[in-house]
């Protein structure tokens, strides 16, 4: 049975568009991570801010995302628990990808983990085949 037109190839890399934090400082890059996450959510500012909150137990206004949000205000920077609130709540798992990137780490949903561990796995078993009838084939040439 074939596949529809329509399929596509799923997400397996989560990462921010190639252009949307690119700037000169690490708090600048920040700010504009958090800006495109709140920008692509469907819900408002106050909504968002209101969510977070709720999952922190603390109040978390609009204008503190404004603030996260903004290149020119690097004095009011996002806390990790907020950060992890703001993927949460926005649903913006890009953000993971954008943390792990400097540290040549991909973040990759977990459904695909196991099928990645099966793959190296898989090359791993080809090479130790190849290696023991390169080893036989020496054996039997003596």
């Amino acid at each position: 049975m074939s596949r529809p037109a329509t399929w596509q190839l799923p997400v397996v890399r989560l990462a921010l568009p190639e252009n949307a934090a690119r700037a000169p400082s690490m708090g600048e890059r920040i700010s504009l991570a958090v800006s495109w996450a709140l920008r692509r959510c469907e819900l408002p500012r106050t909504e968002v801010a209101a969510r977070i909150s709720d999952l922190l137990g603390e109040r978390v206004s609009h204008h503190m995302l404004d603030g996260y949000a903004s290149q020119s205000r690097l004095d009011h920077r996002i806390t990790l628990e907020r950060f992890i609130a703001l993927v949460e709540v926005t649903g913006a798992r890009e953000l993971l990808g954008f943390v792990c990137a400097p540290f040549g780490v991909a973040a990759v949903p977990a459904e695909y983990a196991e099928l990645i561990e099966l793959d190296l796995l898989e090359a791993e078993l080809l090479a130790v085949q190849d290696r023991r009838r390169a080893a036989l084939a020496g054996r039997t040439a003596a």
